[in-house]
């Protein structure tokens, strides 16, 4: 069944308003709109559905291929769901331009089966306007506008789209009352079916860890100080670390630093964001001036939607290849970026001698009232007072090695002490962010100003890769001493977290590693091609995909002209010519009794040796001029008139009245 006019070209134009795609939307809708105006129609055969069915497989795998490399998150089947109406478009167009309605499904990708087998089953008939229509309110909903004119627009149209084939047993106001109950009950669904996403969201993030990344809050992080049970930092590889030189055996990269603890939070004060200005080829930084002696090293990372904060290491003076619009620096040493593309490869320089710290302030000094009783308490056991400051950290560092475990796991204290308190004077049993904290408050309880960090620890080296990978879980934090005038590093936590981690690591890692690699060269392949001009020759090659398979449809008689009053009544261009002739009832009805014709017998020596079967020889002499006229039916080229094939179906039903009376004569 066709559907309304101007229903598809409304639910298009919904789609378009939706997704953004207005343009897209506004000429898809014309040209199908248009062909209930224009008579030219293609005469496309069988064949002709199948290679453009081909046609939209390869744009699914091309579009499918293009949204992997370049989301590298789940957010590519939003995006893909989005596009559907602009995949199948052009099935959908050709059959809106040929000469048959409908289509035989069967032609379509995994349903085609093999030609012989098609001949001896039934077509299967489909007109795709409805269908497409639901598609196009599906790929609406992708977008994912949360608001009553979308919910609106689905109900208005669906609504439209049902009232053509609403039973006419019913009164108007009895479908208006359906209607309107389903409406509400969908709405109420709607919003169920929200919350039971947002549950699913939550804990899908753990499930899809290897396709997504945030980077911290370069102004607040709220640490996992005080949550019970265990943290499950995921496997998946977020960066990788090439240095020019030789490969060192450890390295910190910095994301961002802060220097005031607000109760299991640490926020960055007035970090005074400043921006950079690029070299003359807008991919070279300058951070800080260039020292006589320095080391380099190849980070290869990947920007949410374009933005995030750079992994560098302590002396960062100038970055290379790193093709963004902006590059923010905080007076903590802290660089944000934004404008760039979804996988950077930058070249970072650095020195030991370089510090793009800013000198300490009264807020580097800060300890929480609450914690202040049990930081005075340790510093007095360790006797931190009038006290050099490299002894002081000899002592901390000793205190928390000796004295303290590393563990993902922490269970509830059962007292009214914060979970730093707990951790410093009970339990004495974390992970990185407590050791971290509770190492930075207690150099400030003993007069040393300190700060927090943190970043990744860059510690294992991929001999398939070639560099070093870093993992969800090599996150870290640690402390920022400043000492002789300058900010240092100073890391408390037992080194043994890295063993313990790794001990924990899943069978299957390996398998997981070679595909985070395959996703990493295509990615990097195809932002090479991007920013090469070779990408831009590239799309020349759809020009002969498109004009070879066109050039076969608009072949010499391939183009009709038909009045749009009658068109419906044209043959159906998947189905050879009489295939719907009434004649195969008769050849039904005699293979109901035991008259079979051999698969490559005519249906005339059939019919020559049924007397030999015993048939009545009386129907034979009748039987003959039907199947006459329905071998010029099937096979003549110029067909038969409307009153020869109405005269076929009134003597077939003549022939098979007669032969079934005769039958049961007997």
């Amino acid at each position: 069944m066709k559907i309304t006019p101007l229903l598809l070209g409304a639910a298009l134009m919904f789609w378009g308003w939706q997704t953004g795609f207005w343009i897209l939307a506004l000429v898809i809708a014309l040209v199908l709109e248009s062909s209930r105006l224009i008579q030219m129609r293609l005469d496309l055969a069988a064949r002709d559905f199948s290679r453009i069915s081909d046609g939209c497989t390869i744009i699914v795998i091309i579009l499918l291929v293009y949204l992997l490399s370049s989301q590298r998150s789940t957010n590519f089947i939003v995006v893909f769901i989005q596009w559907l109406p602009v995949v199948l478009f052009p099935i959908v167009l050709a059959q809106a331009y040929s000469t048959s309605d409908r289509i035989d499904i069967r032609l379509f990708f995994l349903l085609r089966g093999k030609k012989q087998k098609a001949k001896d089953r039934k077509p299967i008939l489909i007109n795709l306007t409805y269908p497409y229509f639901a598609v196009c309110l599906v790929s609406a909903g992708g977008a994912n506008v949360r608001d009553g004119w979308f919910y609106g627009g689905v109900f208005v149209l669906s609504a439209l789209a049902l009232w053509a084939t609403r039973s006419r047993r019913f009164s108007v106001m009895v479908w208006i009352c359906v209607m309107a109950i389903g409406g509400c009950t969908g709405f109420v669904g709607h919003i169920g079916l929200h919350g039971l996403q947002l549950v699913l969201e939550k804990k899908g993030l753990e499930w899809t860890s290897d396709f997504t990344s945030k980077d911290p809050d370069p102004f607040q992080t709220h640490t996992a100080i005080g949550d019970i049970g265990t943290l499950k930092p995921t496997d998946r590889i977020i960066f990788r670390v090439t240095p020019d030189a030789q490969k060192p055996s450890s390295l910190l990269l910095r994301e961002a630093t802060y220097n005031r603890y607000l109760s299991t939070m640490w926020v960055a004060m007035d970090p005074g964001f400043k921006s950079l200005k690029p070299d003359s080829n807008q991919t070279t930084w300058h951070v800080n001036r260039e020292p006589l002696e320095s080391r380099t090293i190849t980070v290869a990372a990947s920007l949410h939607k374009g933005k995030g904060l750079l992994k560098l290491p302590d002396g960062t003076f100038q970055i290379e290849r790193l093709p963004v619009a902006t590059v923010e620096k905080s007076k903590y040493g802290t660089l944000k970026v934004e404008g760039g593309p979804a996988v950077v490869d930058y070249r970072v320089h650095f020195a030991d001698s370089v510090s793009n710290d800013s000198a300490p302030t009264e807020d580097d000094l800060g300890i929480p009232d609450k914690e202040k009783a049990a930081f005075n308490l340790i510093r007095d056991q360790l006797q931190l007072r009038r006290v050099q400051p490299e002894e002081i950290l000899k002592r901390i560092e000793s205190f928390f090695l000796n004295e303290f475990q590393y563990s993902l796991t922490q269970e509830a204290s059962g007292t009214n002490k914060s979970p730093l308190t707990h951790f410093l004077l009970d339990s004495r049993i974390g992970h990185c962010e407590y050791f971290a904290t509770a190492t930075v408050l207690l150099l400030r309880t003993a007069g040393i100003p300190a700060r927090y960090g943190r970043g990744y620890s860059v510690h294992e080296f991929s001999r398939l890769e070639n560099c070093f990978i870093v993992r969800a879980r090599h996150a870290h934090a640690w402390t920022l001493v400043y000492l002789d005038g300058a900010w240092h590093n100073f890391d408390t936590t037992p080194s043994s977290w890295i063993s313990i981690e790794n001990a924990a690591a899943p069978k299957w890692q390996v398998l997981a590693d070679l595909w985070s690699w395959c996703r990493f060269k295509l990615s990097r392949a195809w932002g090479w091609l991007r920013q090469s001009r070779i990408f831009g020759y590239l799309w020349w090659l759809v020009v002969p995909l498109v004009l070879i398979p066109a050039r076969r449809l608009f072949r010499k008689k391939r183009v009709q002209r038909i009045d749009a009053r009658t068109s419906h009544q044209t043959a159906d261009a998947c189905i050879p010519a009489g295939t719907d002739s009434e004649f195969y009832l008769i050849e039904e009805a005699l293979k109901k009794m035991g008259f079979k014709r051999d698969p490559a017998e005519t249906l005339r020596n059939w019919i020559g040796r049924l007397p030999d079967m015993q048939a009545a020889s009386h129907l034979m002499d009748d039987l003959k001029p039907i199947l006459n006229l329905h071998y010029r039916y099937r096979f003549d080229p110029r067909g038969i008139s409307a009153s020869e094939k109405a005269s076929l179906k009134s003597d077939t039903q003549a022939w098979l009245d007669a032969y079934h009376t005769s039958i049961e004569r007997k």
